[in-house]
């Protein structure tokens, strides 16, 4: 009798998303939609890579993936499960049920919290700040952001 493969719903929020760095681990997986969890959580940027904790009032963004077993170990080893992360359900407000993502088992002294609950924009932004013609960027965008306005005060402050 042949039976049918088992699939793991899972919801991913920072590397493994497509196109970022860890996604070529779900290449056998099948996307099942965009999602977006209930407003519980906290994203938190611990440098190259954020962390889900289940804590807090954000609304995390990423995608559902249906994962096989062999899939869902490699993930494992990447997360450090159970040690450094945690695979357990988590809530979705859009999305299916059922899925499951990796919660940071404990808390990250000095770990920056992404308020927006999206890594990919955060990541955006933290590469902006990096770059010297940001400012300049954001100025021409119309964007008032704190490095904007930080160069128009150093440029009128040379005029004078």
């Amino acid at each position: 009798m042949i039976t049918a493969p088992t699939y793991t719903l899972c919801f991913v929020y920072g590397t493994l998303l497509r196109g970022e760095s860890n996604h070529r681990l779900l290449q056998s997986a099948r996307l099942v939609s965009i999602a977006i969890t209930a407003p519980r959580y906290l994203l938190v940027d611990l440098g190259a890579f954020p962390a889900m904790l289940d804590s807090g009032r954000t609304a995390v963004r990423g995608e559902v993936f249906a994962c096989d077993a062999a899939t869902l170990a490699a993930l494992d080893r990447l997360e450090g499960h159970p040690r450094f992360y945690e695979r357990r359900d988590v809530v979705l407000a859009r999305g299916p049920a059922g899925a499951q993502a990796y919660f940071l088992n404990e808390p990250r002294a000095g770990a920056q919290a992404i308020r927006s609950g999206d890594w990919r924009a955060h990541r955006g932004e933290k590469e902006d700040e990096r770059d010297p013609m940001g400012a300049f960027r954001d100025i021409a965008r119309g964007r008032p952001t704190p490095r904007a306005l930080a160069a128009l005060a150093a440029l009128q402050r040379r005029k004078r």
